[in-house]
């Protein structure tokens, strides 16, 4: 069974440091980010899990890592654009103005209720605020 450790100064997941707690003490009076979970469904049975909005104070590589092993499953880390659903031309002029992007990172399968169950465990994000979406 995988054992979770919360210290003064780290957080610890099955001997995996997962953020330093002098970077989360600003986050956690904070808790209005939303977390998005999202599922892309591929073929007839092929799926991928796409986890954005995930605080910048957190080790993407490492909790990538460990999802990785946990789940035996492939992943990768991106970083996309926040604008959606708008013409070329705005997105273009937007791009110029503002030069928000997002990290995601994406997993092989259908991983959506362990992610949300380590989310919520490891005190990344409250319940209210992760978001699953997909059947």
């Amino acid at each position: 069974m995988s054992t979770s450790k919360k210290s003064d100064d780290y957080i610890l997941y099955n001997n995996i440091i997962l953020v330093e707690m002098s970077d989360i003490e600003e986050f956690n009076d904070d808790f209005n980010n939303i977390i998005h979970i999202n599922i892309k469904q591929f073929k007839t049975r092929k799926f991928a899990t796409t986890v954005s909005g995930i605080p910048e104070e957190f080790d993407y590589p490492k909790i990538l890592r460990f999802w990785k092993k946990t789940f035996n499953c492939n992943g990768r880390i991106e970083e996309k654009d926040k604008v959606k659903n708008k013409d070329k031309d705005k997105i273009k002029e937007e791009k110029k103005d503002n030069e928000k992007k997002v990290m995601v990172i994406t997993i092989s399968g259908d991983h959506r209720e362990e992610v949300f169950k380590f989310l919520q465990n490891e005190g990344i994000a409250l319940r209210e605020n992760i978001k699953v979406h997909g059947a």
